[in-house]
């Protein structure tokens, strides 16, 4: 399962979340929790900013995985079989 957690705030009203490369076109599950008060705008500046660029060292190093299993020759139907391999 993918997830992805990014902490945004609301800007007119709205939520604007930014989904990784190659997961475009699928139907997400929203789930948004307010995160309380914050002691200062600059700290949730700084949340907010520190949050984005995690998410996207994140998907950087997953896509850099996906990419070497791949060349690897790591195959849906093999990585089922590994996993299901009781030995």
């Amino acid at each position: 399962m993918n997830a992805l957690r990014q902490i945004v705030s609301p800007q007119n009203g709205r939520l604007s979340i930014d989904v990784p490369r190659g997961l475009e076109d699928q139907a997400f599950e929203v789930i948004v929790v307010p995160l309380g008060q914050m002691s200062s705008p600059l700290i949730n500046a700084l949340k907010v900013a520190n949050n984005e660029q995690l998410s996207t060292a994140f998907w950087q190093a997953t896509e850099a995985m996906q990419q070497q299993a791949t060349q690897n020759g790591l195959t849906p139907e093999r990585l089922d079989q590994l996993l299901s391999d009781e030995d």
